[in-house]
């Protein structure tokens, strides 16, 4: 009876090592299934806020508008130009975080021009539509007002086409207007003029899953916008005599980890002891030699970009006439030029622009070399630089001598962190 039961026992536990071998692949699966990419991270990290993306939610006394962003650094670790591609990928999520926005406002605007056309024509409104959120307001402030006068006058030329009386044809009139409203060229117009027009967005929380031998690193940006950091990007370019104050946190350290440097890539708010914002942009560049000349040439580019950051923060802003850019935009869509041309068109245009603009306060906060753990062989040099209400007072005029607080060897920094995935802290807002 004994043997009976043993051979049974044999013949089990054989079939349940056959199954488990004639799918290998099944603890892979899981594996793979159960990873998180630093996008599903972020998406993560909202939901456990209570936060919702693309409409401003309330956190405490602000409203505050999230959204996440991803990229991938096309260059591995192992690749000497891995840095760099690292700090374009660091934009790349910013941009992918500003097409989503733009893309969710694309259905609303088009919804309120409708809706807005309809009125103006006199015709009943059956649904009334949602007012927006006066943060929202203030985001597309100036370019929606556009939008909505070059539909009304595609409206005014359909209408005289066709000699269509309104009281007389109010079906075909709504079909004219949805055509209109739901074009494609109407469509791309909003999108662009959304995208480039959003301003005073920040680098609110980072994640970069990125090892030591990948093939590829990935990572995601969790971007926040706020009134207060739209104030930010006003006073830019136009010096306030108002002093914006927040909730008191903690004193800007004089240095930045090695972990604080390399997760902070790209412009974020910080408030100080007092509650004053500061907008704080952190930029890597790696020498490309180990010669003193080319360390030079790598800390003034860190340097550029940095400032670069800070005034791109003020977005389209930089342009003084929004209004007859959408019109631009509206016409070069109507006469069939290409999207992604247009949108790098006017991105080269806002960044000539933010490089002429007179903006004083930029100061050098933090200078010294770094290394990425996926690569330590890599050695850059970073710049930290900060703007704030305070320190553009300071500033006597546009040619102020801003002097450099010294390099920091990375012997003298704290330990690299080790670990393959880099997290950062919040910013504030």
């Amino acid at each position: 009876m004994v043997n009976i039961l043993v051979f049974i026992l044999l013949i089990f536990s054989t079939q349940i090592v056959f199954s488990q071998e004639s799918d290998p692949y099944a603890e892979i699966a899981d594996i793979i299934a159960s990873k998180k990419t630093p996008m599903d991270e972020c998406n993560d990290y909202v939901n456990q806020k209570g936060w919702e993306q693309f409409v401003p939610v309330n956190v405490g006394n602000k409203k505050i508008l999230v959204i996440c962003g991803s990229s991938t650094i096309n260059e591995p670790p192992s690749s000497k130009n891995f840095l760099s591609s690292r700090g374009i990928a660091f934009d790349l999520a910013i941009l992918d975080a500003q097409k989503s926005y733009s893309e969710f406002r694309s259905n609303k605007i088009s919804e309120k021009i409708s809706y807005k056309l309809r009125e103006g024509l006199g015709i009943e409104n059956k649904d009334p539509i949602k007012k927006d959120d006066e943060l929202t307001k203030e985001i597309e402030e100036n370019f929606f007002d556009k939008l909505f006068q070059l539909a009304n006058l595609e409206i005014d030329k359909k209408l005289k086409e066709s000699e269509l009386d309104v009281s007389d044809n109010q079906e075909k009139i709504l079909e004219e207007i949805k055509d209109i409203s739901q074009s494609e060229v109407l469509t791309k117009t909003i999108n662009t003029s959304t995208s480039i027009s959003i301003n005073g967005l920040q680098s609110f929380k980072v994640w970069e899953d990125c090892k030591e031998g990948a093939k590829q690193c990935k990572l995601a940006i969790l971007a926040v916008r706020t009134a207060e950091q739209g104030f930010l990007a006003k006073s830019l370019l136009k010096p306030t005599s108002s002093f914006l104050r927040g909730e008191p946190s903690k004193a800007l350290p004089e240095k930045f980890t090695p972990k604080q440097i390399l997760a902070n890539v790209g412009t974020r708010i910080k408030r100080d002891e007092n509650g004053d914002y500061h907008i704080i942009a952190t930029s890597i560049s790696l020498p490309k030699t180990e010669t003193g000349q080319s360390e030079k040439i790598a800390y003034e580019k860190a340097k550029t970009d940095a400032f670069g950051m800070i005034r791109r923060f003020a977005g389209a802003k930089i342009q003084s006439k929004t209004e007859k850019t959408v019109e631009q935009i509206f016409n070069e869509y109507k006469n069939g030029e290409n999207e992604n041309e247009i949108i790098d068109k006017f991105k080269q245009e806002t960044e000539s622009l933010s490089k002429s603009a007179k903006i004083k306060g930029i100061k050098i906060h933090d200078s010294g070399s770094v290394i990425h753990p996926a690569n330590k062989e890599l050695v850059a040099k970073y710049v930290v630089a900060k703007w704030s209400i305070g320190s553009q007072g300071q500033a006597t005029n546009n040619n102020m001598e801003i002097k450099k607080q010294g390099t920091t060897s990375i012997k003298k920094t704290e330990p690299i962190q080790q670990g393959t995935q880099i997290q950062s802290e919040e910013a504030d807002f």
